[in-house]
């Protein structure tokens, strides 16, 4: 996370309104035994109900990692190929 304040702030703004989505998504992906994803497909999911930024699902995705709430692999970091480990219940 960065040391700016203002954007720790905006960053903690963003992940309240949008981490309950990934979160769902992630549970989603796991049920129906699909849990790769691409990140353009988990941005798209969270913009359907919320106006993000480009990079806020990744940023929320990292700090919901950092927090122990989902787990994953980085498949390839060229492709933003990612795979869900372990998600929260």
């Amino acid at each position: 996370m960065s040391s700016d304040p203002q954007q720790s702030l905006n960053l903690e703004r963003v992940a309240e309104r949008i981490q309950g989505l990934i979160l769902s998504f992630a549970r989603d992906r796991v049920a129906v035994k699909r849990p790769e994803f691409h990140m353009t497909e988990l941005t798209s999911f969270v913009s359907r109900h919320h106006t993000i930024a480009p990079d806020s699902a990744g940023r929320v995705l990292r700090l919901l990692r950092k927090s122990g709430q989902i787990s994953y692999t980085v498949i390839s970091r060229r492709l933003s190929l990612y795979a869900i480990t372990k998600v929260a219940a």
